[in-house]
């Protein structure tokens, strides 16, 4: 857990209502420190995208797991079968190609 700054704090309670107050004090946080935000709220996600704060989503971090080696393509989709049952998470066909589409192959 990070404290807030002051002016941290103040742009959390400027930002849009349509954000949960947990996303608002991350992205006021993020947005401060310069650093990026990882969230799993889409519209967090898209306010952050629509405002230049560097933002990385659910799926981007699910694929890097697997890209980078971290774990297995099938221990994420474990954790993403998990996430559906627990956090009741619904994940797109979209998503789901992006976070297993094939690697690229490195020259």
């Amino acid at each position: 857990m990070l404290a807030l700054t002051d002016n941290e704090r103040v742009l959390a309670t400027a930002l849009p209502q349509r954000l949960n107050a947990g996303e608002c004090e991350a992205i006021a946080l993020c947005h401060q420190r310069r650093i990026p935000l990882l969230s799993n709220d889409r519209r967090a996600v898209r306010y952050c995208q629509t405002n230049g704060i560097d933002v990385v989503d659910l799926p981007a971090i699910l694929r890097l797991c697997w890209t980078r080696q971290i774990m297995t393509a099938a221990d994420v989709a474990q954790i993403i079968t998990r996430m559906e049952h627990v956090e009741r998470l619904t994940l797109s066909d979209a998503q789901r190609e992006a976070i297993f589409a094939p690697q690229r192959r490195r020259r």
